[in-house]
């Protein structure tokens, strides 16, 4: 079987949004992890105009839209 391989990135500013947004979820929650260290969570949707990034917390189910809708495309 042929493997297709995907790759999403993120820019810098979202990378500081994701990494702030953990650290706010781990204070106000703790630092919970699963066995593997999966609580946090990325999401890519592909569209016309570029990806929209989202970082979910496994923990709380809680989510964060990471792109600039206000200035997307």
């Amino acid at each position: 079987m042929e493997k297709i391989i995907l790759t999403f990135t993120i820019n810098a500013k979202e990378y500081r949004k994701a990494k702030s947004w953990v650290k706010k979820q781990k204070e106000k929650y703790g630092s919970e992890v699963g066995s593997i260290g999966d609580r946090f969570s990325y999401e890519f949707i592909p569209t016309g105009l570029g990806d929209i990034v989202y970082i979910k917390d496994g923990l709380t189910k809680e989510q964060k839209c990471l792109t600039d809708l206000k200035n997307f495309g």
